[in-house]
């Protein structure tokens, strides 16, 4: 368990604690013991700075301290003396060995992104597209896998069914196992598998959304609704589809994907419907199409650009 929590331990042992800790209620209840222990002690830097082994010897004794304190009661002061100077001794290993590894896993790293999108990996393997804004994470994850957001990312997080994944955005903590999702300022979108969102204004209030479904914190209270805008992830992906979208609304999605305010010059024109598709492509390739299916024309403006009806031909 001490690789595990230490966030040492590779795949294949990942998964055999997995199995062993369902095998039995014994087991999952002696796993939690030793994780909240661990936690308990992991505030303390002596410790986070000591060899997983050294830092395990603690443990064990702690989560074995109940079953040996009528044993320890019932000892003579000579067997309990030298109880005593084997513990002065595991402290006395514990200061030493800080002194030879002066690595602390608390260490914060922190990546950001001016809205040019970075991909980079977690230390669990979790892969992070982050479109903009900044993401604080630990070097090395302990019981649970948190990090912090600003702005908008796409996460696709490794699964592991010991250690949630949480995420603390700008208005609700997100709690997954694995799966992929987006999250930004206004809201929590599902790609694939289940993630739990619960708002910072009122904790009891908290929802879990399905692949296909998205959540928005309304007056302290997460709100869930079907994917309304098939775009919001057009800046990784690098697709635009519509299908009888109105002509309002590609407007603003376009002008999103590509940074760029797109004007609309009359009402009337705000709700020609849409549908075409782009992959890869330029905004004035984009523009060439959808003013070709909407009898409109663009102009550059210094802005961004102008939709207007296409002047009559005398």
């Amino acid at each position: 368990m001490a690789a595990y929590f230490a966030g040492e331990a590779s795949g294949a042992k990942q998964n055999e604690l997995a199995e062993w800790v369902q095998a039995s209620p014994d087991n999952q209840a002696l796993f939690e013991e030793a994780r909240k222990i661990w936690h308990s002690y992991a505030a303390s830097q002596l410790f986070k700075q000591a060899p997983t082994d050294v830092a395990w010897m603690a443990i064990s004794d702690k989560i074995s301290k109940k079953a040996k304190a009528k044993r320890v009661a019932a000892m003579k002061p000579l067997r309990a003396k030298l109880y005593m100077a084997a513990a002065i001794l595991v402290g006395i290993a514990l200061i030493s060995t800080i002194i030879l590894r002066n690595v602390s896993s608390t260490e914060m790293l922190k990546v950001t992104s001016d809205g040019t999108p970075v991909t980079f990996a977690l230390p669990d393997g979790s892969v992070i597209s982050l479109h903009y804004g900044k993401i604080t994470y630990p070097k090395v994850f302990d019981s649970e896998r948190v990090i912090s957001l600003e702005g908008e990312a796409y996460f696709e997080v490794a699964k592991d069914s010991l250690k949630p994944f949480v995420i603390n955005a700008d208005n609700a903590e997100v709690k997954v196992l694995g799966t992929k999702f987006l999250v930004n300022e206004q809201k929590v979108v599902v790609s694939q598998g289940k993630v739990a969102v619960k708002s910072y204004a009122n904790a009891s209030e908290h929802v879990l959304l399905l692949a296909g479904q998205e959540a928005s914190i309304h007056n302290g209270k997460p709100v869930v609704q079907s994917v309304q805008d098939q775009n919001q992830l057009s800046w990784k992906n690098k697709e635009l589809y519509f299908k009888d979208t109105k002509l309002k609304d590609v407007a603003f999605q376009v002008g999103r994907h590509f940074d760029l305010p797109i004007t609309i010059a009359t009402d009337s024109l705000a709700m020609i419907p849409v549908t075409a598709s782009f992959k890869n492509q330029s905004i004035e390739n984009v523009l060439k199409v959808i003013t070709s299916a909407t009898g409109t024309v663009y102009t550059k403006t210094d802005e961004g650009y102008l939709l207007e009806k296409k002047p009559t031909v005398q």
